[in-house]
């Protein structure tokens, strides 16, 4: 069990620009690399907002970030691609209020970090050993928390039409890219109506959402899995528990799990730990 690692940024500055999931609206963000022991931090107008569970304002559709009026939505495929390839350092620099979509996944930001490369720290750190099982449960989604020598993922979901997937890992950065950074945001052909309703959505298109009618996936030809529901769970899980700024050694078994439940989790093993 190796529990000791280094602080990680990247070696280079990266910009993102596009259209919103939710908002509709362009954005940029520009992740700069950071000093080690600065953690994860969003900036939009000058303001700093640090990423962590006590700042977020928003779980419904999407998790968004914030303080007082400003609000970043949508910040949970970045996170999650940031904390699957262990980035611990990193400052970003958001031009609008939400992160854009891309294709829906967190492939772009991932292959984007590869390309540009990783700068190791020289700030050590240790992983956070789960010593006894923690259980939460609200509603239809169920957590279990178990000792384990590695950080690795139990996820299950099941829904009408698609029905049961799972999928269990070892969660690394390599991993990480190769297993679920892919994996696209879905949503069902008869839940658009409410969506909409709700304000939100407006970003979205069969090129960014997998949408799932009646006879199955409508843009299947978007799929990079067969089993993408699950994997996207697991990184929309990802980004929710980064949240949390620490990394385990233990497994998380996680029976349907959905933005609100992950936010509740996380402040209950928060005070847990």
């Amino acid at each position: 069990m190796n529990l000791n690692f280094c602080s990680k940024t990247l070696k280079e500055k990266v910009k993102f620009c596009g259209n919103g999931l939710h908002t509709g609206q362009y954005c940029e963000v520009v992740l700069e690399p950071a000093k080690e022991g600065t953690g994860i931090n969003f900036f939009v107008d000058g303001q700093k907002i640090y990423s962590c569970i006590e700042n977020v304002l928003s779980t419904q559709n999407c998790t968004v970030i914030g303080s007082g009026k400003t609000k970043i939505f949508t910040v949970e495929h970045l996170l999650s691609a940031i904390y699957g390839t262990e980035i611990t350092d990193l400052n970003i620099y958001v031009y609008g209020i939400e992160i854009p979509v891309l294709d829906g996944s967190s492939k772009e930001f991932v292959l984007r970090f590869y390309d540009v490369g990783f700068e190791i720290l020289n700030l050590k750190r240790s992983k956070t050993i789960i010593d006894k099982e923690i259980d939460f449960e609200i509603k239809t989604t169920k957590y279990k928390v178990s000792p384990y020598e590695n950080f690795r993922i139990y996820c299950e979901v099941e829904y009408k039409i698609i029905g049961k997937q799972s999928l269990e890992l070892n969660i690394s950065s390599e991993t990480y890219k190769d297993e679920i950074s892919y994996a696209k945001t879905f949503c069902f052909f008869s839940d658009i109506e409410k969506i909409k309703s709700l304000g939100l959505g407006k970003g979205g298109s069969l090129e960014n959402v997998l949408v799932i009618g009646d006879a199955g996936v409508i843009n299947e030809n978007r799929m990079y899995y067969k089993d993408e529901f699950v994997r996207h769970k697991i990184l929309d899980f990802l980004g929710d528990f980064s949240l949390l700024n620490k990394y385990f050694c233990c497994k998380i078994h996680v029976s349907n799990p959905n933005h609100y439940a992950n936010y509740e989790f996380v402040r209950y093993l928060k005070n847990k730990i």
